[in-house]
């Protein structure tokens, strides 16, 4: 699968030759990195400075018969003192629809190539980290039945890739493709209100079947569902329930909830409100975060053929005026897997985040991150404190230099096991204008 994610990219320029609105942007940077602690060890610090030189791309394009958006990277990176081994990392997020019969037939394709974690208690480091590509293509066709009831029914297949790269010991083969039908029927209430009723099946298979963690598994999911969008807010909730019946285990369920909450407070101020809980896997999850640019609130995924239980919760307020903007964010986020249970985990933290633009040259930035995770089947609690400031130099529209310094604070109920990392960061940076059509 490691071209998949270049032919969904390819893909979308070659179809945009008739687009009605798109467009193009790119990016070149590099950035030199200090710290003075690369490993996140408690003891044994070991300095480096790495060089990262980067090129990205970012393809929008929506009309009657298309619907693209793609963020593609390429960053390398060479480690000085040789701490890790020098290394390329690849990064795409990208969603395309391919609409030939606009109100009856629609083909999707989606491909999220990222890093995931291995090793949730331990630092996040390149030697804690595998690449992770999750391709997904298939049809989705319309009935409308009246002017107030509409059905969907589609299928997905898809191959997920989970590899090791240089600086990675000991990681697994998880790689798996998997073969999903399902069926949705909505009800449009009013302009601003649809309620739905949804089924689902999925079966997975694992590359290998006999290996010890290797346990395919079928998935069959009911869900009830309400979106709407009226003055000030934009509503979405789902209700259901999921089972997983796995090879040589008992069946396993649980609840489906999902709630998406947005409210436009002010002109220059919002509040969102998102919690969600389901029985899922790695691939699920990865593919989840498609259309998504946003970080991560919590932990990263975890490279695993063991299925778990997610559960997330994250406050978010946010304003912009003037000069400033401002934002606010608080998250929950556990974990709890049915055999591996030395990867359980809850995190709970907030963020806080300041930009204050002093001309229309030089930008500021401050931060802070506080993450509490505790690991119950390893009965260990850890702290992290993240606090950074920067500071932006505009030389052109298309041209920058950054400068940026950050402390890591790591604590832990284990023994031995704190750690501080103080990094700093310089940067140049070229950042094209959108070109549009």
């Amino acid at each position: 699968m490691a071209n998949a994610a270049v032919v969904l990219f390819s893909a979308s320029p070659f179809l945009s030759r008739t687009a009605a609105a798109g467009d193009v942007t790119y990016n070149l940077s590099y950035a030199a990195e200090y710290s003075d602690n690369v490993r996140q060890t408690p003891t044994n610090h070991q300095e480096e400075l790495a060089h990262a030189l980067s090129a990205g791309m970012l393809f929008n394009e929506t009309n009657r018969e298309l619907d693209t958006h793609a963020q593609l990277s390429a960053t390398y990176r060479d480690y000085q003192h040789n701490i890790f081994a020098d290394s390329t990392t690849y990064g795409l997020n990208g969603t395309l629809v391919w609409k030939p019969l606009p109100e009856a037939f629609h083909w999707t394709v989606q491909d999220v190539y990222t890093q995931v974690g291995v090793n949730p208690a331990q630092a996040d480091t390149p030697a804690n980290r595998v690449n992770a590509n999750v391709f997904s293509t298939g049809p989705d066709a319309f009935w409308r039945i009246s002017s107030l009831q509409t059905l969907q029914v589609g299928g997905r297949y898809a191959e997920s890739s989970f590899h090791a790269t240089a600086n990675t010991v000991g990681a697994g083969n998880t790689d798996n493709t998997s073969r999903t039908g399902n069926a949705r029927w909505f009800y449009h209430s009013s302009p601003v209100t649809t309620f739905s009723l949804g089924y689902l099946v999925e079966s997975v298979a694992f590359d290998d079947p006999g290996g010890s963690s290797g346990l395919d598994f079928r998935r069959s999911e009911a869900s009830v569902g309400l979106a709407s969008k009226f003055a000030r807010n934009n509503l979405t909730l789902d209700l259901g329930q999921t089972r997983i019946k796995r090879e040589n285990q008992q069946e396993v369920d649980g609840a489906l909830e999902r709630l998406s909450w947005v409210r436009e407070l002010t002109s220059d101020s919002t509040f969102s409100l998102s919690a969600s809980r389901a029985l899922t896997d790695a691939a699920a999850e990865v593919l989840a975060t498609a259309g998504t640019t946003a970080p991560a609130a919590g932990p990263a995924t975890i490279s695993t053929t063991d299925i778990f239980v997610a559960k997330e919760l994250t406050a978010l307020y946010s304003r912009r005026s003037g000069t400033n903007s401002f934002s606010l964010s608080a998250f929950r986020i556990e974990r709890a897997f049915e055999i591996t249970k030395q990867n359980d985990e809850d995190a709970k933290g907030a963020d806080v985040a300041y930009t204050h633009t002093f001309s229309e040259r030089v930008l500021g930035t401050a931060s802070y991150r506080y993450v509490k995770t505790q690991f119950p089947a390893l009965v260990r609690e850890d702290q992290d404190r993240l606090a950074a400031l920067g500071l932006q130099y505009k030389f052109t529209r298309t041209v920058s230099s950054g400068f940026a310094v950050s402390q890591l604070n790591h604590s832990s109920t284990l023994p031995g096991t704190d750690y501080v990392d103080n990094r700093a960061v310089l940067s140049v940076s070229y950042n094209s204008l959108p070109y549009r059509w």
